[in-house]
């Protein structure tokens, strides 16, 4: 009975045993975690990749904003990498994978193809394992050069899909995941400001009006501001304060000029420069330069203006005149 019963525990224990172990190599063995997990789940040894890409010193969680017609510019992302394990899974990773190097494989799978490219001339990074199981390994640097077209819309949003890859290794699970990287397409303000002329005469006496052909070339609603920074003593000058212009919308503002009035002959010339400043109309913190178109307006000839002062005096002296011509005819007669 007792030799029975000695046969029986040793027959359960070896099947304890057997089962740890099965266990043990379905563990290893079987699949460790999905492409889209990045936590160890299940498994008392499972380990696994966890990866997070961000904009190099950028806090902003929207992404960057880029401004179109840069040509293609480098641009820094930072890969942050660390590891996931289950319970037993550190003792065995110190031991075998510690500082081990891996191939990390970076694709760029999408971005907005209508508006941008995007191009990396790298796609393979060496990871380097941490020396304890949960430390962060070192951060990698991986760059990509982006170029944002004319016509993409101010401040719109659009997203990298990079493939991170990094193969299995014994224990350590396969990592597969697609992972977006927020940007935007920043406000471009881009006027073409055209005067009709660069140049008018003009009498003393008239008005002229010069019309500015104004030309939204940005890729947003502008407000595009005018303004007449020195106006000389004696002359009037007008512009249109502003316009709104959508992309590709052509508006026509006008100058306004009268020249010194005054009695007499005139021969007055003046360049006026009048400056414009382009405006986002969303958000009119952002702002282009501030630029100037120059016309020159002269004024000869002859005006009478003024001769509401001069010609009682004129009259005075004929009066004058005649009276003296008068009494020295009498004279001579008497």
């Amino acid at each position: 009975m007792v030799i029975k019963m000695k046969k029986n525990f040793k027959t359960v224990k070896a099947s304890i045993t057997l089962g740890i172990l099965l266990v043990s190599i379905f563990m290893v063995l079987g699949p460790i975690a999905s492409a889209d997990e990045t936590d160890a789940k299940g498994g008392l040894i499972s380990i696994n990749h966890s990866v997070n890409v961000k904009w190099a010193n950028q806090a902003n969680a929207s992404g960057i904003a880029i401004k179109p017609l840069q040509g293609s510019q480098p641009y820094e992302l930072t890969i942050n990498h660390k590891l996931t394990k289950g319970p037993l899974g550190g003792a065995i990773y110190s031991f075998f994978y510690a500082g081990q190097k891996v191939d990390m494989k970076v694709t760029i799978e999408d971005y907005p193809r209508e508006w941008s490219e995007v191009t990396a001339f790298s796609n393979t990074l060496d990871l380097s394992l941490p020396e304890k199981v949960l430390d962060p390994s070192d951060p990698l640097s991986y760059t990509v050069y982006i170029s944002v077209f004319d016509n993409a819309p101010a401040m719109q949003e659009g997203k990298i899909s990079l493939r991170i890859t990094i193969p299995k290794m014994g224990i350590i699970g396969e990592y597969d995941k697609v992972i977006e990287i927020p940007f935007k397409a920043d406000y471009l303000p881009k006027l073409q400001v055209l005067a009709e002329t660069q140049q008018k005469n003009i009498g003393p006496m008239d008005t002229t009006q010069i019309p500015i052909k104004v030309n939204n070339l940005g890729n947003g609603e502008t407000i595009v501001k005018f303004n007449i920074p020195d106006i000389p003593e004696g002359w009037r000058a007008l512009v249109t304060d502003q316009v709104i212009l959508e992309p590709d919308q052509t508006e026509t503002v006008f100058l306004n000029v009268k020249p010194p009035k005054g009695f007499g002959y005139h021969d007055d010339v003046y360049t006026f420069k009048v400056e414009y400043t382009p405006v986002w109309s969303i958000d009119q913190s952002l702002k282009g330069e501030t630029s100037q178109v120059t016309i020159s307006v002269e004024s000869r000839g002859v005006s009478l203006i003024g001769s509401e002062v001069i010609l009682p005096i004129i009259i005075l002296l004929i009066v004058v005149i005649y009276l003296i011509y008068y009494f020295i005819k009498k004279y001579r007669r008497e």
